[in-house]
């Protein structure tokens, strides 16, 4: 072979070699390639199952909690219990109007579960409503609110809640709820208060009181002072309550549910003090004002009045008249002074003026009297100090 042959003869070897070597490597790498796709498939399936199980396993798991929260499996102590539960509810929020919480009907679900209806009413401010929906699902119970119906009245707002409580077969017969699950709610109520009170849809907007007394009361220097500084909520049926704001004057004291200010100015003076009266609407309004307590002088005295002469009515006191009946004399005695008759018979006691005794014998023409022990006779024409002066003899 010559040279250009040889050349040849080494070209198709090297293709034939070429060929056989990529014939063998695509066989070996579909190999590979197979063996990686059924490790694919392989660890797949297995991720599936390990999920399934993890889901499994996470169902199991929620149910346990569901079970937990179940109501008891005994539908006569389930019922007593969730009936219980709600009256609590009502009472604690404090609602009115023949409050009241009622089982209605239980419906069985395809043997997994009870469905138990109860209802709710009673009246209440829509703070109460409020607190009673927090306290509700609050609870760790596995319950809903089907429908809640709230009516306005004119001082109140009626409200009537119908709930679901579920019983679980699968739950114990004499199950508590636990009273650590977390719920949905906030921690704290004020959460929920505070901005739903304060912007109440069922009335008008709160207004703070109105101061209504004197800005600049006058008290007398070292004398007890007391004043209400009154303020008028313009809102029917609301209280207000008061407060110092700062410092006062010493001694002074304020009572916080009349707004009754009680002080004893030591010295002539003003004596500043700011005042706060919060009602308790919702959201409570406040306002201040400030009152200055004027200490003067205590007025002087006035000279004492002459003394009005003194009279006796005994000096004044006549015998008018003398009268019998059914054999006995009465004295007609007129006390001039009060233009009153005094009638006296035998055996009365008489008090005129600085004369004092008791009647001893009455006459068709005069009266025997006694004052001290001494007698003395009483005639048409003398006084009776005077004839007690003169005596009888």
């Amino acid at each position: 072979m010559n040279q250009r042959e040889k050349l040849l003869a080494s070209t198709v070897g090297l293709v034939v070699v070429i060929l056989v070597g990529q014939l063998a490597f695509n066989k070996y790498r579909g190999a590979i390639s197979a063996k990686n796709t059924r490790i694919n498939t392989l660890t797949t399936q297995i991720s599936d199952r390990q999920i399934r199980q993890l889901e499994g396993a996470a169902s199991e798991a929620e149910m346990g909690k569901f079970i937990m929260r179940s109501l008891p499996s005994n539908l006569e102590t389930a019922q007593a219990d969730y009936n219980q539960f709600l009256t609590e509810l009502v009472t604690d929020v404090g609602l009115t109007g023949l409050a009241s919480a009622k089982f209605t009907s239980k419906i069985p679900m395809q043997g997994l579960y009870t469905q138990m209806n109860f209802s709710v009413s009673g009246n209440g401010d829509l703070k109460q409503l409020v607190e009673l929906l927090y306290n509700f699902h609050k609870s760790s119970y596995l319950h809903r609110i089907q429908n809640l119906v709230v009516r306005k009245n004119r001082n109140s707002l009626t409200i009537v809640m119908d709930v679901q409580a579920l019983v679980l077969n699968a739950a114990l017969p004499d199950a508590k709820p636990p009273t650590d699950v977390p719920t949905r709610v906030a921690s704290d109520i004020n959460t929920y208060l505070l901005p739903i009170l304060n912007r109440n849809p069922v009335s008008h907007p709160n207004k703070p009181p109105v101061y209504a007394a004197e800005r600049s009361p006058e008290a007398i220097a070292g004398k007890d002072f007391s004043y209400v500084a009154r303020f008028n909520d313009p809102d029917d049926g609301q209280q207000v309550k008061y407060e110092l704001v700062g410092e006062a004057p010493k001694g002074l004291r304020l009572d916080p549910d009349t707004g009754s200010i009680r002080f004893a100015p030591a010295e002539v003076g003003k004596y500043e003090l700011r005042v706060r009266a919060t009602d308790n609407g919702w959201p409570q309004k406040s306002v201040e004002q400030t009152l200055v307590i004027n200490a003067v002088e205590p007025p002087k005295e006035a000279p004492p009045e002459p003394e009005k002469p003194k009279f006796d009515e005994a000096k004044q006191t006549f015998l008018t008249g003398l009268t019998q009946s059914k054999g006995q004399w009465t004295a007609m005695l007129l006390v001039r002074t009060r233009g009153e008759t005094l009638k006296l018979k035998q055996g009365d006691e008489f008090q005129i003026g600085q004369l004092s005794g008791t009647v001893v014998e009455v006459t068709n023409s005069f009266a025997v009297l006694e004052s001290n022990g001494e007698s003395f006779t009483l005639s048409f024409d003398t006084s009776l100090a005077d004839a007690a002066v003169d005596k009888a003899p």
